[in-house]
């Protein structure tokens, strides 16, 4: 069948799952695992490789799979990461995360990815910012290893340094009070809202990197202390939040260990990201 015949069947198929315009997603497709863009050359045969690829990968979409685990990969502020289901697709509103700590991170700066999972936000700030010193967290054996192999896909293995442990109790005990920024995008879903996820979500991605088990407010809590320890005097602590959490996680970095504290919109005008400064120490009269 040639790439015109395979788009038109995908299309169906997927419109038929209730995944339309299923066109769209079956020319995507059909790129993706073939490298035939089928708008520029709808005549072109498909290999019989490919076409069962491309089937299989219709198949998966239809069970509603998502995009991002069906064709094994994710672009992420510039850089290109193998993604599956060990650990969550990257967020186009998480490089945030990055952008902020690449405008605060000073030259030579440490900075700390909590939750790291596939290690996109560790990854994107050692690729953006090469004087940068990058450390990442997660407790899952598994997405470090994804992590670890997108860092050596990517030439990044030498820069980012991959540490297994729960938040702030697996970075290296050296960087205690030096830590100039730490970006966190933690799992802030609560329990109960499980069952109300998209099925895209709910099925397929990893339930510990989403649902905060010991609940939201505990866990920003235990980042923000951790935060009073290892950060450096005037560096940054950034958190991803859901909008509504976004307030009540900035209401934990305005104590007396901070100095600033603010919240930072989305590209959807979302409250997003919470910024936090650990204090300056006074100066001296």
């Amino acid at each position: 069948m040639n790439a015109a015949g395979m788009v038109r069947w995908g299309g169906a198929v997927l419109d038929g799952a209730g995944l339309g315009p299923g066109r769209r997603e079956a020319w995507l497709l059909l790129r993706a695992l073939s490298g035939i863009d089928a708008w520029l050359r709808p005549e072109v045969p498909v290999p019989p490789e490919a076409e069962a690829a491309y089937r299989a990968a219709v198949a998966r979409r239809a069970a509603r799979e998502p995009f991002a685990y069906v064709v094994g990969r994710r672009f992420f502020r510039g850089i290109e990461l193998a993604v599956d289901r060990r650990a969550l697709i990257p967020r186009p509103e998480t490089e945030g995360l990055v952008e902020q700590a690449c405008a605060l991170l000073p030259r030579g700066g440490l900075a700390v990815d909590l939750c790291t999972g596939s290690g996109a936000v560790a990854l994107a700030i050692a690729a953006e910012r090469p004087d940068a010193r990058v450390v990442a967290t997660d407790l899952s054996d598994a997405a470090l290893a994804l992590a670890a192999a997108n860092a050596r896909r990517l030439g990044l293995d030498g820069r980012v340094r991959l540490c297994r442990g729960d938040l702030w109790d697996a970075v290296p005990p050296e960087a205690r009070g030096s830590v100039d920024v730490c970006a966190c995008n933690p799992p802030y879903v609560e329990a109960g809202e499980w069952s109300d996820l998209d099925p895209e979500v709910r099925d397929f991605e990893p339930r510990e990197a989403l649902v905060a088990t010991e609940g939201w407010r505990s866990l920003y809590g235990r980042i923000a202390r951790g935060g009073e320890v290892w950060l450096r005097a005037g560096g940054w602590l950034l958190c991803e939040s859901a909008p509504a959490q976004a307030a009540p996680v900035a209401a934990l970095l305005r104590g007396p260990a901070w100095d600033a504290a603010d919240v930072m919109a989305d590209a959807g005008g979302a409250p997003r990201i919470v910024r936090g400064r650990r204090a300056l120490p006074p100066e001296p009269r």
